[in-house]
């Protein structure tokens, strides 16, 4: 059966909005790249992929401005400011690395990942505990602290 890429998009869309609603999640935050949901009664859904391609059609300069402004929405929380795309892959690794290990305390030479996707997530860790290693920006930085708090209390 053929389904139009309109409402895969859609069907991404609302599985986004779904996924951050069950989560409670609001404001910015990275979707993990390898988180599905369940869409419909048997249909797993690669979010994380999806969102990973929607970030990529934005910078690339092909993503439909009525798609970027449901995805700029409050309720989505997608896009942002540029800097903010990283310090997201960064948590999005730091999340990963926390589901599959248990605890954030990875030795400063540990890198975590596969193939070109490996990251040295100790050093990324060392640099954070840094003075000024979350922004220098106060506020930036206590949000950024309350998200890593959220990720490992300790």
């Amino acid at each position: 059966m053929y389904r139009p890429e309109s409402l895969v998009w859609l069907e991404g869309y609302r599985a986004l909005l779904r996924w951050r609603a069950e989560n409670e999640i609001t404001g910015v935050h990275a979707v993990p790249y390898d988180i599905e949901v369940e869409v419909g009664v048997t249909k797993s859904f690669p979010l994380g992929r999806w969102v990973h391609q929607q970030r990529n059609a934005l910078r690339t300069g092909e993503l439909e401005d009525r798609r970027k402004t449901l995805l700029d929405a409050p309720e989505a929380g997608m896009f942002r400011e540029p800097g903010e795309e990283a310090w997201e892959a960064k948590l999005a690794v730091l999340r990963s690395y926390r589901r599959a290990t248990g605890h954030l305390a990875p030795r400063q030479d540990a890198v975590w990942g596969e193939g070109e996707a490996m990251v040295p997530i100790g050093q990324h860790l060392a640099n954070l505990r840094r003075q000024s290693g979350l922004g220098k920006d106060p506020q930036r930085a206590a949000q950024r602290a309350k998200q890593l708090a959220a990720v490992d209390p300790d």
